[in-house]
Parts: C-alpha cells; sequence; structure tokens
C-alpha cells in the first residue's frame, strides 16, 4: 500500500492521511481523544518527508505516545517491528509540554510505543490490536515490550 510513499510527495501525503483516519476512525469509537505530538517540518516551514513518524498522537489520558515508522520493504520483509521508548517531556519548553488530562503527569516522561512497518493489510490489523493493549486497555511498557517480542 502506497509503495513509492518516499519517492512521491502526492502519495506520502495520501498514506499520511491514511494514517490519520486509522487512527481516528479507531479511536473516535472509543470516545479516545489524542492530538499530533511530532514537530514534522524544517524551521523553515518546509515538510520532512522521511516517514519517521509518518504518523504519530499523543493520548492526554493515558499520557502514552503512538510514533508509526513507515518504510519501504525489501523482498519477503514484510514484518512489523516495536518497541517502547520514553519521551523526557521535563526537557521540553513550557509551552511544548503535554497537558495529560492529570496535569500531575505533566513532566513525567511519556512512555512511547514505536511501530516500524511496512503497509500491508496483516500489519494494519496487527497495528489495531497493539493500540487497542497499548492505548485502551492502558496495559504499561513492560508487559508490551513482551507482546512486542513475541511478534518477531
Amino acid at each position: 500500500m502506497f509503495s513509492t510513499f518516499l519517492e512521491n510527495q502526492r502519495v506520502y501525503n495520501l498514506a499520511e492521511a491514511y494514517w490519520r483516519r486509522f487512527f481516528q476512525q479507531f479511536f473516535s469509537s472509543q470516545d479516545v481523544p489524542f492530538q499530533d505530538f511530532y514537530n514534522r517540518h524544517f524551521i523553515n516551514g518546509q515538510k520532512i518527508y522521511d516517514a519517521n513518524p509518518i504518523f504519530d498522537a499523543y493520548f492526554p489520558q493515558q499520557h502514552k505516545l503512538v510514533r508509526i515508522i513507515q518504510y519501504i520493504p525489501e523482498p519477503d520483509d514484510w514484518l512489523l517491528t516495536g518497541w517502547i521508548d520514553r519521551f523526557p517531556a521535563d526537557e521540553l519548553d513550557n509551552d511544548q509540554k503535554p497537558h495529560p488530562t492529570d496535569s500531575s503527569r505533566k513532566d513525567d516522561p511519556i512512555p512511547e510505543l514505536v511501530l516500524s512497518l511496512a503497509m500491508t493489510k496483516k500489519n494494519l490489523v496487527q497495528v489495531k490490536e497493539l493500540l487497542g493493549q497499548w492505548i485502551l486497555e492502558d496495559i504499561n511498557g513492560e508487559e508490551m515490550e513482551k507482546i512486542l517480542k513475541a511478534l518477531n
């Protein structure tokens, strides 16, 4: 899906829009708000087209991040991999800090689920399952790491 996204900015924008709709449809039905987190523009305002991330979301109720890295696979390389990272919120300027529902967590590191994948229908099914566990079930980073290791 969107196989030329790194070569064609129009296709990249379509892939990016696909991810936004994917998240909106999945989380709006659960009444779970999210917002953009990472800046995907250079200082001159030009958009960055490197797909890291192609999409990201901050979830204020859970005080968690999701970052989607999309790549063009090599032959026979259609894997979905992932890991848990932590974004140091206390290093951000006050105007850049996230606004969690629980304001006492404003300076807490933000647990981040990072998923790196080629966009395939099979991977999208797995992404939905992982998002459900990470955000809707609100499992912790340790448990998520175990689930991610089982993917590979």
